[in-house]
C-alpha cells in the first residue's frame, strides 16, 4: 500500500482567466508519483509520429499555452484529491497544491504547461489516500516528430478503484467509466480505505480485466495493456473536464 499521495488539490482559476493571462506560480508543493504506483496515461509514452491525414482527422494542431483540468464531484459526499507529477515534469502553473477536499457538487481546477505529466487520485473523504484507488491521469508533452505538445488523458483503475469517473473534452466523454463496480460485483481485495485492489495491477500479460473490473474495461484503464481507454489527441482544445461519481455522463465504450 502506497501512502505517499498526500498533497490535495483545491483550485479556483477559471478556464477563461487561464486563457486570458499569464498565470501566477503555484503555491504549495506538488507531490511526486510514488514508485509503487502504476501510471498509464501519466507516462511520457506518446504514439509514433502520425501521418498528416491522421493528425487532421484527430483535429491535431498546436494547443494553448496551458491545459486546464477541471475536476467535478457529482457525488453526495466530499472527496479527497491528491496530486502527483513525474519527477522530471514541470509543476502546474496555477492552483493551490495544499491539502484540500472537493465538497459534494463542488469542483476544483488547475492548469499545466507543456511537459507536465501527472495524475490526481480521488477517494471518499472519510478514507486515507492510498495507492489502490482511482487515478485521473494526464500529460501534455511533445511527442517524437511533433513540434507541439499533444494532450493525453485517461481514467485508470489499474492500481484499484475507489470511485467511478469519466473525463470529457468538447462536451464528449473520451475516457473513464461511471459504473458503481462496488454494487455490481464483489471486490476481491478491499483495502479498508475505500479502495479495491486490482489483482492485475502488475500483470503485463493480461488481455482482459479481472471480473470485478470487467464492466469498465476499454473505457477506463482496467489492466496494464488496456490501451483502448486512453484518449490521446482528443483534448487539443486545451480543457479537460473530469467528473467523479455515478451521475457523470457514461462513456460509450463501457458495457451497457
Amino acid at each position: 500500500m502506497v501512502s505517499a499521495f498526500t498533497t490535495a488539490l483545491l483550485l479556483t482559476f477559471s478556464s477563461r482567466a487561464l486563457a486570458a493571462a499569464l498565470l501566477p506560480a503555484v503555491t504549495g508543493v506538488e507531490g511526486v508519483i510514488p514508485s509503487g504506483v502504476v501510471t498509464i496515461g501519466a507516462r511520457p509514452t506518446p504514439p509514433p509520429r502520425a501521418p498528416g491525414h491522421i493528425k487532421a482527422a484527430l483535429g491535431l494542431g498546436p494547443g494553448p499555452q496551458y491545459v486546464t483540468i477541471t475536476i467535478t464531484n457529482k457525488g453526495d459526499g466530499a472527496i479527497s484529491t491528491s496530486h502527483a507529477r513525474a519527477p522530471t515534469a514541470p509543476p502546474m502553473v496555477s492552483g493551490n497544491a495544499d491539502p484540500g477536499v472537493i465538497p459534494a457538487r463542488g469542483q476544483a481546477e488547475f492548469a499545466v504547461p507543456t511537459g507536465w505529466i501527472g495524475n490526481v487520485a480521488v477517494v471518499p473523504s472519510q478514507f486515507q489516500i492510498t495507492g489502490d484507488i482511482t487515478l485521473l491521469e494526464a500529460n501534455y508533452v511533445i511527442p517524437n516528430g511533433y513540434s507541439y505538445a499533444v494532450a493525453d488523458v485517461d481514467v485508470s483503475f489499474v492500481n484499484g478503484i475507489s470511485l467511478p469517473a469519466t473525463c470529457s473534452c468538447d462536451n464528449a466523454v473520451v475516457t473513464g467509466c461511471n459504473k458503481d463496480l462496488w454494487k455490481l460485483g464483489t471486490c476481491p481485495n478491499n483495502n479498508g480505505q475505500g479502495g479495491c485492489v486490482n489483482p492485475l495491477r502488475s500483470d503485463t500479460s493480461a488481455t482482459e480485466a479481472a471480473p470485478f473490473f470487467r464492466p469498465c474495461q476499454h473505457a477506463a484503464w482496467t489492466y496494464v495493456e488496456d490501451g483502448a481507454a486512453d484518449a490521446w489527441g482528443a483534448c487539443q482544445s486545451g480543457h479537460i473536464t473530469c467528473c467523479v461519481g455515478t451521475e457523470c455522463a457514461p462513456n460509450p465504450k463501457q458495457s451497457p
